[in-house]
């Protein structure tokens, strides 16, 4: 039996309290060497990136990227889903492939400036887990379930343990009347003069 420590952070809180994404810029398309790398900021948001990168990399992983298994939880807006996304190493992709839930290779690629890639792209295991809608019962058990499976995967919890096969059932459930592996082919790039919005009645999956 493995042993190590869990660690449970939160991002974007100073956009949580006031109900919005984030501040100034969004949170998880800043995970680039560049912005991390400069010196101070005054956008809210890069402060946060710079708190979070220094827990993560010096503080929990220190330095060793290879030790540190990088779960990213997540809600959205649409109704209903449930998802995952890999980083693209094979590690995360067998992860991923563990779940009994959709999803979706080569992702992450399109997705400039996330943690996911920061940290897939370094070596280590990483994974994001679309739990639900924003705020409800049904994302929150679904996020506590991937969180059990995860510990077992990797050995800190005996697989026999009773929560660890209900967590596995109700994944499995989630994602038996979905595609199973889904491949990213063609992303289209919307532009800001486009004024795209998120219609109501979207589901996932």
């Amino acid at each position: 039996m493995k042993k190590g420590s869990v660690f449970f952070l939160r991002g974007n809180i100073a956009a949580l309290k006031i109900n919005e994404r984030f501040i100034q810029k969004d949170l998880n398309r800043l995970w680039i060497e560049e912005i991390i790398n400069n010196g101070q900021s005054e956008i809210a948001d890069v402060q946060e990136l710079k708190k979070l990168h220094k827990l993560i990399v010096d503080d929990i992983c220190n330095g060793s990227f290879s030790d540190c298994i990088f779960l990213d939880l997540h809600t959205f807006s649409a109704q209903s889903g449930i998802f995952c996304i890999p980083a693209t190493n094979k590690k995360s992709l067998d992860l991923a492939a563990s779940f009994g839930i959709p999803f979706i290779e080569k992702l992450a690629d399109s997705l400039q400036g996330t943690s996911l890639s920061y940290f897939g792209n370094k070596g280590m295991i990483s994974i994001v887990v679309e739990g639900g809608t924003h705020n409800s019962k049904e994302s929150d058990e679904n996020l506590e379930a991937s969180i059990w499976h995860v510990l077992a995967y990797f050995g800190f919890i005996d697989e026999h343990f009773a929560k660890i096969f209900e967590s596995r059932k109700k994944l499995k459930e989630l994602g038996s009347q979905y595609p199973y592996h889904l491949e990213l082919l063609y992303s289209h790039h919307l532009k800001d003069s486009c004024a795209f919005k998120m219609k109501k009645g979207y589901h996932n999956f």
